[in-house]
């Protein structure tokens, strides 16, 4: 509490606020801004949201972005993350999980996955950023269908 640990929010929240539009720029220029949404609501609750979906031509996807400092500090994000979108309101579109810490790679990511002892529901999955963007251009954008008059 007090003085130090508002000052490590602040700092959490601006990096949070960094990697975020990152990851929305870059998620524009693969989809384009108008099939990419930002704290995309699920219910009107305000607390079951996703960071972005995005509309391509399959299903479409979630993503929610993080940044965690560690190995240690993924996990337990992960098992708070997981709690978040157990219900089947939550699990209707596939999520990633977009861990940014360029510390940690898909390799180490892969490791935690397969040893977490509360696995991922079908649908969800943990990326790095290189494998995200690797995800990314694999997906097929939108088409916007012009009506003829």
């Amino acid at each position: 509490s007090g003085k130090h640990s508002s000052e490590r929010a602040h700092k959490i929240n601006q990096r949070a606020h960094q990697v975020e539009k990152i990851v929305y720029e870059y998620l524009i220029s693969i989809f384009g801004a108008e099939f990419v949404h930002r704290e995309y609501l699920f219910s009107y609750d305000r607390r079951t949201r996703a960071d972005f979906f995005i509309y391509d031509q399959d299903k479409g996807f979630c993503v929610d972005v993080f940044y965690p400092s560690d190995k240690r500090n993924l996990v337990g994000c992960l098992n708070s993350k997981q709690k978040k979108y157990q219900t089947s309101m939550m699990r209707q579109y596939p999520l990633i999980f977009l861990q940014m810490n360029e510390a940690i790679s898909q390799e180490k990511l892969d490791r935690i996955i397969k040893n977490k002892k509360n696995p991922f529901v079908v649908g969800q999955s943990l990326m790095s950023w290189p494998t995200f963007k690797i995800f990314c251009q694999s997906r097929e954008a939108c088409k916007i269908k012009v009506a003829n008059n």
